[in-house]
């Protein structure tokens, strides 16, 4: 305790010098904090984009006998897909119009909705269909909505309440979005009564209401000019468990999203497919597909390896600076000490053991470390998202202008009507894709975190007692001489 109090003695004695060390040690540490915290989500965001977009293969079944048909997928070929080799998941698209029974859908434009309406059922009745009513919402099954490109890149996060997962398949669940929740009052637990809409049910799919707890709340950005069309708006998309429409209306995926483990290797992912799968394979409607597969092949050189490089990059300078920092930092302590030395003299004649001494200069250090890694910290916590956005975006840049190409060039074609066509979603994983930077969220690896602990708290601290072990031995001999 003694060689403490002298430590606070000495560090109040010399309250001027030890405020400059302390922004100094201050500013070093931020630089190594906000280069860490780049570097850690820089390599959480790549491996996001890698394991999201970077890495997905688009399929569905082209009808062999319909051209431009699509067939759905059997139980056999999802099963098929899941133990392939190479396939990290395998993510179902299942979609069918459906009929609020307990809400009311949501509209922007309530009278551009109501005057389509009508005009739908004058058009419908004149083609036979006296009792015709149209749909007001949209369920979509997949099996994990994180996974799905509607929340890794269209806009749509989860605002409230938990995502469906594949630990949801065999539940009654759904996702609602924040504009049919606050119209209704629903909340994450409330029920919400659903059926297929009159259209199907005539063709003989089952009438049955299903009671789905609503797991979560999302909130999602309009893209398209379509205002009117209830079933269209993603206000009104219903996400649920890839289970639910087919063990209740038999309805099967028509697009299947598989997940490469390799990002780099798609082509050899794909050859495994197609040995698994073979070229066509019958539905449960006995109609014969043909399976196809999108994927962009240009990704791993025009997305992957910049990113990769920027990965790096930050890496290489985070390295040289840490390196530069220990070494100035040494030399800052050093003169520190150095002047210490009649000091030190001083408690040697007076008997004082070495490690006393040792304990004492660490102790006048440590406390000035502390504070300023915890400025520091803080600071870097602050300003290093913004930080992070400026270093990627020439390399995001270049990603998000493919995306935005072909989001453009796919609205363009489907600018008469906006309703999402699931033939166009096959052919385009990049629809709702707004950009990189927009929704990959700024995290920091725990582990990373360590790695400053260690520096900071150990290496730095055996750098000092190194240091003040070797000034000690220096003035023993000096004392000698």
């Amino acid at each position: 305790m003694r060689c403490l109090h002298r430590a606070w003695l000495s560090a109040k004695g010399k309250w001027k010098r030890n405020i400059i060390l302390l922004c100094v040690f201050s500013v070093i540490f931020f630089t190594l904090f906000v280069l860490l915290f780049s570097w850690s989500s820089t390599k959480n965001q790549i491996q996001f984009i890698q394991s999201s977009l970077g890495n997905m293969i688009s399929v569905h079944k082209e009808d062999v006998v319909y051209t431009g048909s699509n067939t759905m997928f059997s139980e056999n070929d999802l099963r098929t897909m899941r133990e392939c080799e190479g396939v990290l998941q395998v993510n179902t698209l299942t979609m069918g119009e459906m009929e609020l029974q307990n809400a009311e859908a949501y509209v922007l434009d309530e009278e551009a909705s109501k005057e389509r309406e009508e005009r739908m059922v004058r058009l419908m009745e004149a083609s036979g269909f006296p009792d015709y009513k149209a749909a007001d919402s949209r369920a979509i099954a997949v099996t994990d909505s994180r996974q799905s490109f509607f929340f890794t890149g269209g806009g749509f996060y989860l605002e409230e309440g938990e995502a469906i997962t594949e630990t949801d398949r065999g539940q009654n669940v759904v996702l609602i979005s924040h504009e049919l929740a606050e119209k209704n009052g629903l909340k994450p637990g409330d029920i919400l009564e659903v059926k297929i809409d009159a259209s199907q049910r005539r063709m003989g799919f089952d009438s049955t209401s299903l009671m789905l707890k609503v797991k979560g709340i999302f909130h999602w950005e309009y893209i398209g000019e379509n205002v009117d069309n209830k079933a269209a708006s993603p206000a009104n998309f219903l996400f649920m468990p890839e289970n639910i429409l087919r063990d209740t209306y038999k309805i099967q995926p028509s697009i299947v999203y598989v997940f490469a483990a390799d990002g780099f290797q798609i082509e050899d992912t794909i050859q495994n497919l197609r040995e698994g799968l073979g070229e066509t394979s019958i539905d449960m409607e006995q109609r014969e597909g043909r399976f196809i597969y999108d994927w962009d092949s240009r990704w791993s050189s025009d997305v992957g390896e910049p990113l990769l490089q920027a990965k790096a990059l930050i890496g290489s300078v985070f390295s040289i600076f840490m390196s530069g920092a220990m070494c100035i930092t040494g030399i800052i302590v050093a003169f520190v000490i150095r002047e210490k030395h009649y000091e030190i003299f001083v408690y040697m004649n007076l008997g004082e053991k070495e490690a006393r001494i040792v304990v004492q200069i660490l102790a006048e250090f440590f406390g000035m470390i502390l504070i300023s890694a915890l400025i520091a910290c803080m600071s870097a916590a602050a300003v290093s998202p913004r930080i992070n956005q400026y270093i990627l975006e020439p390399y995001t840049e270049i990603t998000n202008n493919k995306l935005r190409t072909a989001k453009d060039e796919q609205l363009l074609k489907d600018r008469a009507n906006s309703v999402i066509l699931e033939q166009e979603l096959s052919k385009s994983n990049t629809l709702f894709f707004k950009a990189v930077t927009n929704t990959v969220p700024f995290s920091v690896r725990r582990e990373d975190v360590l790695i400053m602990a260690v520096v900071l708290f150990l290496m730095l601290p055996a750098m000092i007692a190194g240091l003040a072990w070797r000034e000690l031995k220096r003035t023993g001999w000096r004392s000698y001489i």
